[in-house]
């Protein structure tokens, strides 16, 4: 890190505002690491891996990293696309035959769907005690569900369909999904502390112990690594701060590129090309997530949540940058900390939004267009949105929060600046809304 009394003060700054976020949110540790022109200039552990043995985070803690593993998978798939193993436009019929949808037009998804989170399937439950990816593939054809969209018409999270890009993987290469990212990826580019395998966290040193935050007793409780099965294809990844920096130079340094993975920049370049809306601010291409223009640069990454895991890595390919936070709690503001960090790399300020905010004055019938109960089977969550003397509210997880309104068609919940978009039927009553990443259904 730099030594100018300018740098100085940034970086005092930036951890000042994380311990404050970290007591906030009762986040018992955090990994938080920063290069520029693939020089590592920052990384800092905060708190404590283990809070009951008091054994300090560093950068090279093992953390879960979760839905960060979704770019790893994307990136082997755009790998075999370039060596022309397969192309992401042929159906996905093409390589898995017992694949089909409920109700859906199972032949027109491609991968490339599977790939944006654009098969038209909405959020399912999970089923990790599924054994193998024909297991799954008949839990998608048999599942209780229907599309609520065509391929390519909306964007909506759906690990279910993601996954099936392992089997894709499987079936191209004969190895294991496990195996062949491993060999293909996290070997040569020497991520020694990355692994797909919980059993081998036994063996190794300063490996973070994950939180859930029990309400009734108002503190963190220690829970188990969770069980993921074919889910692993988009979130069995543990990892540290320095190993994702080192994986993060694939898209930032071409030589480095060159040696380790070979793939061509153009193809590459496509996981970050806006392909389709995923909030009012951003863009969603290939297992990565794009705001286009924040202050002239774009914003490349993803997050992870699961038990005890959230995460967040990107990039910011005008600045040859990379970003890295690691939190081992549940629902903790992982986005928010990477964007502070990543506004502080580039002098911006700390809190810098993502966009201009600006209020909209929502008529009477357009609120009521919007009120109802949501739903997605993904964890059996229910959302409901209400109005109270004006003012919109959103019931989940069992918090009522205020909502202010951005458009027509957008509101925001005040505490955490979180987007929900509202789709709407001809008649002008919604059938859906977009909460986060994923689809609710109206009840």
């Amino acid at each position: 890190m730099a030594s100018s009394s300018h740098e100085r003060r940034k970086w005092g700054e930036l951890e000042t505002y994380i311990q404050s976020q970290m007591q906030a949110y009762a986040i018992p540790g955090a990994s938080i690491a920063v290069s520029k022109n693939n020089q590592l200039i920052y990384s800092q552990g905060f708190g404590y891996r283990d809070i009951d043995q008091k054994l300090p985070v560093t950068e090279d803690t093992i953390f879960g990293v979760a839905s960060i593993t979704k770019s790893f998978t994307a990136l082997v798939i755009m790998q075999m696309h370039d060596q022309k193993q397969l192309s992401i436009d042929d159906p996905v019929v093409q390589y898995l035959p017992q694949f089909s949808l409920r109700g859906g037009n199972t032949d027109k998804v491609t991968i490339s769907h599977l790939l944006s989170h654009t098969t038209g399937v909405p959020p399912l439950r999970r089923c990790v005690q599924l054994d193998g990816f024909d297991e799954h593939l008949d839990y998608l054809r048999n599942g209780d569900y229907e599309p609520f969209a065509e391929p390519g018409e909306y964007f909506s999270y759906c690990n279910d369909t993601f996954l099936l890009l392992g089997a894709i993987i499987e079936k191209v290469s004969g190895q294991s999904y496990r195996s062949y990212v491993t060999e293909k990826l996290l070997k040569p580019l020497g991520l020694t502390r990355s692994t797909y395998d919980v059993d081998r966290l036994i063996h190794l040193e300063n490996v973070s112990t994950l939180y859930v935050y029990n309400k009734e007793k108002n503190h963190q409780e220690a829970v188990a690594w969770p069980k993921l099965g074919n889910y692993e294809v988009g979130g069995g990844i543990r990892s540290t701060a320095i190993d994702l920096i080192t994986y993060g130079r694939l898209y930032t340094d071409p030589s480095f590129r060159k040696a380790r993975f070979p793939i061509s920049e153009r193809v590459l370049k496509n996981m970050w090309c806006p392909l389709i809306e995923a909030t009012y601010v951003s863009s969603y291409g290939y297992a990565l997530q794009i705001v286009s223009n924040y202050e002239g640069k774009t914003l490349v990454g993803h997050g992870g949540s699961q038990p005890g895991v959230s995460s967040h890595f990107g990039f910011i390919p005008e600045e040859d940058m990379v970003v890295v936070v690691l939190l081992n709690c549940s629902d903790a503001p992982a986005d928010d900390l990477w964007r502070a960090v990543a506004n502080v790399t580039l002098d911006l300020p700390l809190e810098q939004s993502l966009a201009e905010e600006t209020e909209y004055s929502m008529k009477e019938q357009e609120q009521k267009r919007l009120l109802g109960v949501y739903f997605v089977r993904e964890g059996n969550t229910e959302a409901q949105i209400t109005e109270e003397s004006g003012r919109l509210y959103i019931t989940i997880d069992g918090r009522k929060l205020e909502l202010r309104t951005k458009d027509a068609t957008t509101l925001v919940i005040e505490e955490t600046g979180k987007p929900l978009t509202f789709y709407l039927l001809n008649n002008g009553t919604a059938w859906g809304v977009r909460i986060g990443l994923r689809m609710y259904l109206r009840k």
